[in-house]
């Protein structure tokens, strides 16, 4: 049987008051964070570090808000820059072009994460509120943590509903990973994510957790590395026990080929379909998936990665962005609906959340 799948596609100078001048009184001034700030910081408390793309992706709007915004974030210290080592696949249809490169990526400060609001992961109970401190950036699971986000865009494109590893540890974990994370009360009626796999000590997370359009939850991997069979068969077994779906976007044809063997032993057989394979009961899915779908440019080329055309007397830049997104669901999953950037914008289109009167001498709200 034919394994492989379609691929995947300054400001002004101010003069100094003259000795002549009046003393003036203290002046407050209302600074606040506005709800695409907000939202800007709350993606990139949950996923660790994005690269630019992602929150347009993410969040809808254009281009240039995002980047308005985001240098805002950073000058005012709530997000910060940094470059981290990558590999990307230059041209997704060619697993050959996979290089190393480096990328700009934006964490969350602890500044940052005071202006989170708790929130209600998706699939929990709406009670559970959860806000989490900043993690530890890992440049080795760089590769990892930003493949999982270009997933999550494109789940979130397709109208999934999304929740993360970072998340689902945090709250279905003993011991989470990430320096001065903590673990928070388990929410009753679970666990809601997190799979029992035989012979493993403790419990499994998925890479994502995404609920389609019909209200299936779905456990998605993103299988950079190959494993043994064994370990396959366990976190397929332990899915289908929990009555989840299962997504496994994989890189290589050799891992392919064992998660094949791993739903042989199971009794599970694999068909093509579309650009997957998939179960007959369609809750067992593989589809071939290269890294690197948010990293077109290096460091140096975040928001100008676009074609220079004419118009008129003028050369403007066209941005490429739109075009970084799938139009076909992840995992040839049907139940779903495809946002536009306006039904994303709308979540943070209107209002400021909290804008408070403040002396610009004090700190200890955390608010500038």
């Amino acid at each position: 049987m034919n394994t492989t799948a379609a691929p995947m596609p300054p400001a002004p100078d101010i003069p100094a008051p003259t000795p002549a001048a009046k003393p003036r009184a203290k002046r407050l001034v209302r600074i606040g964070v506005d709800k695409l700030d907000q939202a800007q910081l709350n993606i990139t408390l949950r996923y660790t570090m994005l690269r630019p793309v992602h929150f347009y992706q993410l969040l809808g709007g254009s281009p240039h808000t995002h980047r308005a915004h985001l240098e805002r974030n950073v000058e005012r210290g709530l997000l910060a820059k940094a470059i981290t080592p990558v590999k990307a696949a230059a041209d997704w249809n060619d697993m050959k072009s996979i290089r190393d490169t480096v990328a700009n990526v934006y964490v969350i400060t602890t500044e940052g994460r005071k202006h989170v609001q708790p929130w209600v992961p998706v699939g929990y109970p709406a009670d559970t509120l959860l806000n989490m401190p900043p993690a530890d950036r890992s440049r080795t699971q760089s590769d990892h943590q930003l493949g999982c986000v270009d997933l999550t865009a494109w789940y979130t494109r397709m109208g999934f509903k999304v929740v993360s590893e970072r998340e689902i540890r945090s709250l279905e974990m003993d011991g989470v990973r990430g320096a001065g994370e903590r673990r928070y009360p388990q929410p009753t009626g679970g666990p809601f994510w997190t799979v029992h796999v035989p012979g493993m000590i403790g419990v499994h997370p998925p890479d994502l957790g995404v609920i389609d359009t019909a209200g299936r939850r779905w456990g998605i991997e993103l299988e950079r590395a190959t494993k043994e069979v064994s370990d396959y068969q366990g976190v397929i077994h332990a899915y289908r026990a929990a009555g989840l779906g299962q997504v496994w976007h994989i890189r290589s044809n050799a891992t392919a080929e064992r998660l094949r063997e791993a739903c042989e032993r199971l009794g599970i057989e694999l068909d093509p379909d579309q650009y997957v394979l998939r179960s007959a009961d369609g809750l067992v899915r593989l589809q071939m998936w290269l890294p690197g779908a948010s990293l077109s440019g290096l460091a140096t080329k975040d928001w100008y990665i676009g074609n220079r055309v004419k118009q008129g007397k003028r050369t403007v830049v066209v941005d490429r962005w739109p075009a970084h997104i799938a139009k076909n669901p992840p995992g040839a999953i049907d139940a779903f609906e495809e946002q536009t950037d306006e039904m994303l914008a709308a979540t943070w289109r209107r209002g400021r959340v909290d804008i408070r009167a403040v002396d610009p001498g004090l700190s200890e709200d955390g608010w500038w």
